[in-house]
């Protein structure tokens, strides 16, 4: 935002005072109690697991430029290839191949 004021001509914008004017801003704000529901924490648990293995398998000992060439097979290893143990050591493919296989017989076996 800086880097554009100081483009334009306009003085640079004080971080602090913004901060300090933007807390006053939120004491004005009527007060309700903020707790996120349970199914929001169960939602974010299958994303942090995600990018926590994957941090760990695939990006911790390489370097940004080798990890972003990388990257499209790394998916493709992850979704395909590699075991999770809540899918009972089945890639994420072949669990939903099986799901739909499985879905499959139950719509046409009767």
């Amino acid at each position: 935002m800086n880097r554009q004021r100081t483009a334009r001509g306009a003085p640079k914008v004080n971080a602090k005072r913004v901060y300090r004017v933007m807390a006053q801003a939120a004491l004005l704000l009527p007060k309700a109690p903020r707790r996120r529901p349970s199914a929001a924490r169960k939602a974010t648990a299958w994303p942090e697991s995600f990018v926590n293995t994957f941090k760990r398998d695939y990006v911790a000992r390489l370097d940004l430029k080798t990890v972003l060439a990388q990257l499209p097979a790394a998916f493709e290893q992850f979704n395909e290839v590699h075991p999770h143990s809540s899918l009972k050591m089945r890639s994420p493919r072949e669990f939903r191949r099986q799901q739909a296989a499985g879905a499959y017989q139950l719509l046409y076996c009767e």
